[in-house]
Protein backbone atom coordinates (compact mmCIF):
# COMPACT_ATOMS: atom_id res chain seq x y z
CA UNK A 1 0.00 0.00 0.00
CA UNK A 2 2.92 2.34 0.68
CA UNK A 3 4.37 1.80 -2.78
CA UNK A 4 0.97 2.22 -4.46
CA UNK A 5 0.70 5.63 -2.86
CA UNK A 6 4.21 6.53 -3.98
CA UNK A 7 3.73 5.15 -7.51
CA UNK A 8 0.60 7.23 -7.96
CA UNK A 9 2.84 10.28 -7.54
CA UNK A 10 5.48 8.88 -9.89
CA UNK A 11 3.26 7.74 -12.80
CA UNK A 12 0.51 10.30 -12.24
CA UNK A 13 -2.46 7.89 -12.25
CA UNK A 14 -3.79 5.66 -9.49
CA UNK A 15 -5.02 2.90 -11.81
CA UNK A 16 -1.56 2.41 -13.35
CA UNK A 17 0.09 2.60 -9.96
CA UNK A 18 -2.24 -0.05 -8.52
CA UNK A 19 -1.83 -2.34 -11.53
CA UNK A 20 1.95 -2.08 -11.52
CA UNK A 21 2.39 -2.46 -7.77
CA UNK A 22 -0.01 -5.40 -7.37
CA UNK A 23 1.32 -7.31 -10.38
CA UNK A 24 4.95 -6.74 -9.34
CA UNK A 25 4.13 -7.75 -5.76
CA UNK A 26 2.53 -11.07 -6.68
CA UNK A 27 5.15 -11.82 -9.31
CA UNK A 28 7.81 -11.39 -6.64
CA UNK A 29 5.90 -13.59 -4.20
CA UNK A 30 5.55 -16.37 -6.77
CA UNK A 31 9.20 -16.28 -7.81
CA UNK A 32 10.34 -16.09 -4.20
CA UNK A 33 8.33 -19.14 -3.21
CA UNK A 34 9.70 -21.05 -6.19
CA UNK A 35 13.32 -20.08 -5.62
CA UNK A 36 13.53 -20.24 -1.84
CA UNK A 37 11.27 -23.29 -1.55
CA UNK A 38 13.90 -25.45 -3.23
CA UNK A 39 16.68 -23.62 -1.43
CA UNK A 40 15.08 -24.36 1.94
CA UNK A 41 15.11 -28.11 1.29
CA UNK A 42 18.83 -27.99 0.53
CA UNK A 43 19.73 -25.67 3.42
CA UNK A 44 21.44 -27.33 6.37
CA UNK A 45 20.24 -24.52 8.68
CA UNK A 46 16.98 -23.12 7.25
CA UNK A 47 16.39 -20.96 10.33
CA UNK A 48 19.49 -18.92 9.52
CA UNK A 49 18.25 -18.57 5.94
CA UNK A 50 14.94 -17.25 7.30
CA UNK A 51 16.77 -14.70 9.43
CA UNK A 52 18.75 -13.50 6.41
CA UNK A 53 15.57 -13.19 4.35
CA UNK A 54 13.78 -11.13 7.01
CA UNK A 55 16.72 -8.75 7.32
CA UNK A 56 16.89 -8.52 3.52
CA UNK A 57 13.19 -7.63 3.37
CA UNK A 58 13.72 -4.81 5.84
CA UNK A 59 16.68 -3.40 3.91
CA UNK A 60 15.13 -3.68 0.45
CA UNK A 61 11.79 -2.35 1.69
CA UNK A 62 13.31 0.84 3.07
CA UNK A 63 15.54 1.19 0.00
CA UNK A 64 12.55 0.83 -2.35
CA UNK A 65 10.63 3.50 -0.44
CA UNK A 66 13.54 5.93 -0.57
CA UNK A 67 14.15 5.31 -4.27
CA UNK A 68 10.48 5.73 -5.20
CA UNK A 69 10.46 9.05 -3.36
CA UNK A 70 13.08 10.39 -5.79
CA UNK A 71 12.54 8.38 -8.97
CA UNK A 72 9.90 10.54 -10.68
CA UNK A 73 12.38 12.62 -12.76
CA UNK A 74 14.21 9.46 -13.82
CA UNK A 75 10.93 7.76 -14.77
CA UNK A 76 9.85 10.72 -16.90
CA UNK A 77 13.23 10.87 -18.66
CA UNK A 78 13.25 7.14 -19.46
CA UNK A 79 9.58 7.10 -20.49
CA UNK A 80 10.22 9.80 -23.05
CA UNK A 81 12.68 7.43 -24.75
CA UNK A 82 11.03 4.07 -24.04
CA UNK A 83 7.79 3.64 -22.13
CA UNK A 84 8.30 -0.12 -21.82
CA UNK A 85 11.72 0.35 -20.24
CA UNK A 86 10.40 2.90 -17.77
CA UNK A 87 7.58 0.65 -16.61
CA UNK A 88 9.89 -2.37 -16.47
CA UNK A 89 12.23 -0.39 -14.21
CA UNK A 90 9.40 0.41 -11.79
CA UNK A 91 8.10 -3.18 -11.96
CA UNK A 92 11.48 -4.67 -11.05
CA UNK A 93 12.07 -2.10 -8.32
CA UNK A 94 8.76 -2.85 -6.61
CA UNK A 95 9.21 -6.62 -7.02
CA UNK A 96 12.57 -7.00 -5.27
CA UNK A 97 11.29 -7.00 -1.67
CA UNK A 98 8.28 -9.26 -2.49
CA UNK A 99 10.75 -11.73 -4.02
CA UNK A 100 12.23 -12.16 -0.55
CA UNK A 101 8.79 -12.11 1.06
CA UNK A 102 7.75 -15.08 -1.05
CA UNK A 103 10.53 -17.13 0.48
CA UNK A 104 9.62 -16.55 4.12
CA UNK A 105 6.77 -19.07 4.38
CA UNK A 106 8.45 -22.13 2.79
CA UNK A 107 11.73 -21.44 4.59
CA UNK A 108 9.99 -20.94 7.94
CA UNK A 109 7.97 -24.14 7.50
CA UNK A 110 11.19 -26.00 6.77
CA UNK A 111 12.88 -24.40 9.79
CA UNK A 112 10.24 -25.47 12.31
CA UNK A 113 9.20 -28.77 10.74
CA UNK A 114 10.66 -31.70 12.66
CA UNK A 115 8.78 -34.66 11.22
CA UNK A 116 6.31 -35.35 8.44
CA UNK A 117 3.50 -35.92 10.92
CA UNK A 118 3.59 -32.23 11.84
CA UNK A 119 3.50 -30.94 8.26
CA UNK A 120 -0.23 -30.25 8.07
CA UNK A 121 -0.56 -28.70 11.52
CA UNK A 122 2.54 -26.51 11.31
CA UNK A 123 1.93 -25.51 7.70
CA UNK A 124 -1.67 -24.58 8.45
CA UNK A 125 -0.78 -22.43 11.43
CA UNK A 126 2.01 -20.63 9.62
CA UNK A 127 -0.18 -20.03 6.59
CA UNK A 128 -2.93 -18.63 8.82
CA UNK A 129 -0.45 -16.36 10.59
CA UNK A 130 1.00 -15.27 7.25
CA UNK A 131 -2.45 -14.44 5.87
CA UNK A 132 -3.40 -12.52 9.02
CA UNK A 133 -0.18 -10.54 8.74
CA UNK A 134 -0.97 -9.71 5.11
CA UNK A 135 -4.40 -8.42 6.12
CA UNK A 136 -2.94 -6.22 8.84
CA UNK A 137 -0.21 -5.09 6.47
CA UNK A 138 -2.85 -3.89 4.02
CA UNK A 139 -5.04 -2.10 6.57
CA UNK A 140 -2.67 -0.57 9.10
CA UNK A 141 -0.52 1.55 6.74
CA UNK A 142 -3.43 3.35 5.10
CA UNK A 143 -5.55 3.94 8.20
CA UNK A 144 -3.03 4.14 11.03
CA UNK A 145 0.68 4.22 10.17
CA UNK A 146 0.85 6.63 7.24
CA UNK A 147 -1.32 9.27 9.00
CA UNK A 148 0.91 8.96 12.07
CA UNK A 149 4.42 8.48 10.67
CA UNK A 150 4.23 9.35 6.98
CA UNK A 151 5.32 7.13 4.09
CA UNK A 152 8.99 6.82 4.95
CA UNK A 153 8.30 6.45 8.66
CA UNK A 154 5.85 3.64 7.91
CA UNK A 155 8.47 1.92 5.78
CA UNK A 156 10.98 2.11 8.62
CA UNK A 157 8.36 0.74 11.04
CA UNK A 158 7.72 -2.20 8.70
CA UNK A 159 11.46 -2.85 8.42
CA UNK A 160 11.69 -2.83 12.20
CA UNK A 161 9.06 -5.57 12.34
CA UNK A 162 11.13 -7.64 9.90
CA UNK A 163 14.20 -7.26 12.09
CA UNK A 164 12.16 -8.22 15.15
CA UNK A 165 10.90 -11.32 13.35
CA UNK A 166 14.50 -12.28 12.57
CA UNK A 167 15.53 -11.65 16.17
CA UNK A 168 12.60 -13.70 17.44
CA UNK A 169 13.63 -16.66 15.33
CA UNK A 170 17.23 -16.25 16.45
CA UNK A 171 16.30 -16.21 20.12
CA UNK A 172 13.76 -18.99 19.80
CA UNK A 173 14.54 -22.27 21.49
CA UNK A 174 12.98 -24.16 18.61
CA UNK A 175 15.94 -24.29 16.27
CA UNK A 176 15.57 -27.54 14.34
CA UNK A 177 19.21 -28.56 14.68
CA UNK A 178 18.99 -28.26 18.48
CA UNK A 179 16.00 -30.52 18.65
CA UNK A 180 17.51 -32.99 16.23
CA UNK A 181 20.69 -33.00 18.29
CA UNK A 182 18.79 -33.68 21.52
CA UNK A 183 16.74 -36.52 20.05
CA UNK A 184 19.71 -38.91 19.90
CA UNK A 185 20.47 -38.87 23.66
CA UNK A 186 16.75 -39.28 24.34
CA UNK A 187 16.65 -42.33 22.09
CA UNK A 188 19.70 -43.74 23.87
CA UNK A 189 18.02 -43.18 27.23
CA UNK A 190 14.97 -45.09 26.03
CA UNK A 191 17.16 -47.97 24.85
CA UNK A 192 19.05 -48.06 28.16
CA UNK A 193 15.76 -47.99 30.05
CA UNK A 194 14.49 -50.91 28.01
CA UNK A 195 17.71 -52.82 28.74
CA UNK A 196 17.42 -52.19 32.46
CA UNK A 197 13.81 -53.35 32.41
CA UNK A 198 14.92 -56.57 30.72
CA UNK A 199 17.43 -57.19 33.51
CA UNK A 200 15.04 -56.05 36.21
CA UNK A 201 14.67 -58.19 39.38
CA UNK A 202 10.94 -58.34 38.68
CA UNK A 203 11.61 -60.58 35.68
CA UNK A 204 11.29 -64.33 36.42
CA UNK A 205 14.62 -66.05 37.11
CA UNK A 206 16.04 -68.33 34.43
CA UNK A 207 14.97 -71.97 34.54
CA UNK A 208 17.46 -74.20 36.36
CA UNK A 209 18.02 -77.53 34.64
CA UNK A 210 18.36 -80.69 36.71
CA UNK A 211 21.91 -81.79 37.41
CA UNK A 212 21.46 -84.93 35.31
CA UNK A 213 20.64 -82.84 32.25
CA UNK A 214 23.59 -80.56 32.92
CA UNK A 215 26.07 -83.44 32.78
CA UNK A 216 29.17 -82.74 30.78
CA UNK A 217 29.38 -86.31 29.49
CA UNK A 218 28.74 -87.33 25.90
CA UNK A 219 25.22 -87.20 24.63
CA UNK A 220 23.42 -90.54 24.39
CA UNK A 221 23.17 -92.02 20.89
CA UNK A 222 20.17 -93.82 19.53
CA UNK A 223 20.69 -96.73 17.18
CA UNK A 224 18.31 -99.12 15.56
Amino acid sequence: MIWIKQLSLVVGADVYAITTAVSAFFTGLALGGLIFGGRADRASQPAKLYIAIEIGIGITGVATTLILANIAPVFVAIESASGLLAWAMVFVLVGIAPLLMGGTLPVLVRAVLHNSGDAGRIGGRLYAANTAGAILGALLPMFVLIPLFGVQGTSIAAATLNVLAAAGQRCSAGFPWRRRGSSLPAARRRINRAGSDWQSPSMPPPVQLPSAMRSSGPSPSFSS
